[in-house]
């Protein structure tokens, strides 16, 4: 059985994140932020995304949090956003 890949996903730094499935794609700008590390800020969009669509939220939104968690994640020392939640991902987006 030949596998295939699901979802593409391109990161375009401040240009946002395009994605693609075999039914559907798009484009998520990105969210103006200060960089002050960008340690983990692809792992943390990355797990984000994940997260979400292991929770069955739709594609589109799940790349909303993962571009969300790497903004936090550059405003932070380190690689790791102390306390990052999901209602903290929302607020980012607002």
């Amino acid at each position: 059985m030949a596998e295939g890949v699901d979802i593409a996903l391109v990161t375009m730094d401040e240009f946002g994140v395009g994605y693609a499935t075999a039914e559907t794609s798009g484009h998520v700008p990105e969210v103006q932020t200060e960089v002050l590390d960008p340690t983990g800020a692809g792992d943390a969009q990355t797990a984000a995304v994940q997260f979400g669509l292991l929770n069955g939220i739709p594609l589109d939104e799940s790349v909303r949090l993962g571009i969300s968690a790497a903004a936090l994640t550059l405003r932070t020392p380190g690689s790791v956003v102390p306390n990052l939640s999901l209602e903290m991902l929302y607020d980012e987006l607002r």
